[in-house]
């Protein structure tokens, strides 16, 4: 190895002091040729890195980085040889100003203390500060848990940061549904221990995803006598409102949480904003709707749908989190909003994807169960239901429950014009292209999106005609059925000249409504199926003279139509 000089040293640190944010340059010569040379600062561990010149010389520059204040070591090392020289850490003095809210009400909090190592300010009426900073400033109040955040601002500088604080109470109020949890880790509470005060009268309740499906949501709530940490209720006190307290101690560990399938009631454990592990949405009720969201808060209840029983991971927010934007890949959609009263559901969509597949797909999205108020939701319980492209006529169920008038309103964005689109509310057809909203009659309704040679836009259980063909028929025989909708089920009986039942057949096919095709010239969808001429026993038919009566079937509805056929071999 070649050395051109035998004393090494370090000819000059610039700055020697300053606080973190400063960028610090070094100087050396009296190096070997072409060598490594590592840099270490205070209790940081290679905070840079560089190599020597032809000359022996190197020249290294490092941010400091968030340590303790005070002098702290400048550490140069190549081969087993090593340099030390020291810095002085200072404080970050510049001005900060923010705004302190509840978490939970995002209302401002006045009369907070906000503190730095050296500082005292307290927030005005609409919860802003203003003061001169050393690199960790806490805020607390009365009632609220406390928040710390260390700030990196350089000497004369200017930031702002806002705090969110947990309160320890919240006020329930009366006569209203509520989605909460307990923002603490804690033992079950008994729920007398609950309230601050004790309503007269109120009622706790949670979803039990374990219990037998009856076909009424509102038969898988279950009364509650304690709370659990990490789950979510449903409170409603009567006649005046309350106030509920937080039983137990704020932590920051990361916290497992076991999900059944189906919808399961979660809750946040942290006085912090936290997220789960999973892709799965997270639903919340305002008190006026439901809403998805990527974040749980404290004090508020969830819901969360899992496929399979599993387990979560809850953690605190440290960063912002996002999740795929689907509506982005959707061809063209509407999305539907209904009002009643104090109530909304703003999440009703439909739409097409190139991608999109039959049946609930990872386009789809559903929508958790109903409790008080106006719910809306296609069929499977569905918020967004979105169908494959390139079909001529697509026809989404619309489930409405209200005590109250309701209000459909919409945004059509990127249908084509070449498509037709229809609110259907009974016998009414309200042309969506030309009005924006409606006051709805029915709780069952369909949006028609078509193109005007697909089919009729209102649709009834209404047979036009039956005819079987050819007539007379030496064998082989096929029923036709005009219908005026396209979603009947049809069967069939044949009768002798005596009245006397030979054959009972099932014509719809096992491809369902698909069978039905749209007629132009009648106006009315064809129905066709195949009949061998056999009776019930499998045997021929004799020649003669029978009648055949065709049998329409949809939704619990019935109707009939009667025709004649001859068979002559």
């Amino acid at each position: 190895m070649n050395s051109i000089t035998t004393h090494p040293q370090i000819t000059q640190i610039s700055p020697i002091s300053g606080p973190v944010g400063t960028t610090v340059t070094i100087l050396d010569s009296g190096f070997c040729i072409l060598n490594s040379v590592f840099i270490d600062f205070g209790t940081t561990q290679t905070i840079t890195t560089t190599t020597s010149s032809q000359s022996g010389t190197f020249s290294a520059t490092f941010i400091i980085d968030s340590q303790t204040l005070g002098i702290k070591t400048i550490t140069v090392t190549f081969d087993s040889l090593l340099l030390a020289s020291n810095f002085l850490l200072l404080p970050s003095y510049g001005t900060i100003s923010g705004r302190v809210l509840d978490i939970v009400t995002n209302k401002p909090i006045s009369g907070a203390t906000v503190t730095t190592d050296s500082t005292i300010t307290t927030t005005d009426k609409d919860g802003y500060y203003t003061l001169v900073i050393t690199p960790t400033v806490s805020v607390t109040s009365s009632d609220y848990y406390q928040a710390a955040k260390t700030v990196s601002i350089g000497t004369g500088n200017i930031t702002s940061k806002d705090f969110s604080l947990c309160p320890k109470k919240l006020n329930i109020p009366a006569d209203t549904w509520m989605m909460f949890s307990l923002p603490v880790l804690s033992d079950a509470i008994a729920l007398d221990k609950l309230f601050e005060t004790a309503p007269d009268k109120f009622k706790i309740c949670r979803w039990d995803p374990q219990a037998e499906d009856l076909g009424e949501p509102q038969m898988r709530y279950r009364v509650v006598d304690t709370i659990e940490p990490n789950k979510g209720y449903w409170l409603k006190v009567y006649g005046e409102q309350a106030t509920i307290t937080s039983k137990g101690e704020s932590q920051e560990a990361l916290v497992p949480i076991t999900l059944y399938p189906g919808w399961n009631m979660i809750g946040c454990p942290f006085i912090k904003p936290a997220t789960i592990d999973s892709t799965a949405t997270l639903w919340t009720w305002t008190g006026t709707e439901y809403t998805t969201t990527t974040q749980l808060i404290p004090w508020q209840g969830y819901w969360v749908k899992a496929e399979t029983e599993t387990t979560i991971k809850c953690r605190i927010q440290n960063s912002e989190f996002r999740i795929q934007n689907l509506e982005k890949e959707l061809s063209w959609k509407i999305k539907l909003y209904a009002t009643s009263g104090k109530y909304k559901n703003s999440y009703n969509i439909l739409g097409v994807a190139k991608e999109a597949n039959i049946g609930i797909d990872r386009f789809d999205l559903s929508k958790p169960p109903a409790m008080e108020g106006l719910y809306c939701s296609f069929d499977g319980g569905l918020a967004k239901d979105i169908r494959e492209e390139g079909q001529d006529s697509y026809t989404w169920n619309l489930n409405i429950q209200s005590q109250s008038p309701t209000t459909l309103s919409w945004v059509i964005e990127g249908v084509p014009e070449d498509y037709e689109i229809w609110l259907i509310d009974g016998d009414k057809a309200i042309d969506m292209r030309k009005n924006t909203e409606f006051r709805i009659q029915n709780s069952e309704l369909k949006i028609k999106v078509m193109k005007p040679e697909a089919g009729l836009v209102i649709e009834k259980l209404e047979i036009t005609g039956v005819i079987s063909y050819p007539n007379p028929s030496s064998g082989e025989v096929t029923f036709r059925a005009n219908l005026l909708t396209s979603g009947a089920g049809l069967s069939a009986k044949l009768y002798n000249i005596l009245g006397q039942i030979v054959r009972e057949h099932d014509l719809t096919p096992t491809q369902g409504k698909s069978w039905a095709r749209f007629d132009k010239n009648t106006q009315s969808y064809i129905y066709e199926s195949g009949y061998s001429c056999q009776n019930n026993s499998n045997q021929r038919l004799a020649n003669g003279l029978y009648f055949f009566q065709i049998t329409a079937s949809e939704n619990g509805k019935q109707t009939s139509k009667i025709g004649k056929m001859v068979i002559s071999r």
